[in-house]
């Protein structure tokens, strides 16, 4: 499946302005309609990796896909599928998360804040000038099991907990 491009490319085709996208192995525990009202002021609603606040984390998000943004980020998908293609037929080894596109998604982003070095910084920049994005509280929106673990130690009220992401939830114990 060239990786994660059905994840964008399924947003794109999202028949609707507003779309949450959420990985299969997530559980949602309460309405999630507050990330729909967060779409009339935001692009793009996302959280970051509990153990990794520099990472944003593409398991649950909510986005406007008329965005450019979306079209922004499908676009380097593609690239690093074209440059997976063109390294394997060159006998090179190409990794199996190729296009990832929480790798693409982050390197996005973070290009609006780097200097304009160069073509791909300047498209990044030029392309998404007016768009905003917020990052939500990953306790609430994409609670993995680290980050469970530690509101249950710290006593943060588990009821406010809308959507648990992590393998085996259904798995009986």
């Amino acid at each position: 499946d060239w990786g994660f491009l059905p994840k964008v490319e399924g947003l794109k085709s999202s028949p609707y302005k507003k779309s949450i996208f959420l990985d299969c192995d997530t559980q949602v525990n309460s309405s999630l309609e507050e990330l729909f009202q967060l779409l009339n002021e935001y692009d793009l609603g996302i959280c970051q990796e509990f153990s990794n606040k520099h990472i944003l984390n593409t398991g649950v998000l909510a986005i406007n896909t008329d965005s450019p943004f979306l079209s922004l980020w499908s676009k380097r998908m593609h690239g690093r599928k074209n440059w997976a293609i063109q390294r394997h037929s060159n006998g090179h080894r190409v990794p199996n998360k190729i296009p990832d596109d929480q790798a693409e998604l982050n390197e996005t982003i973070r290009g609006l804040t780097k200097p304009r070095i160069n073509k791909h910084i300047k498209e990044i920049q030029d392309t998404l000038k007016d768009f905003k994005y917020k990052v939500l509280d990953s306790r609430i929106y994409n609670c993995r099991v680290q980050e469970l673990k530690a509101c249950k130690e710290s006593g943060f009220a588990l009821d406010e907990i809308k959507v648990l992401h992590f393998r085996n939830l259904w798995r009986k114990k």
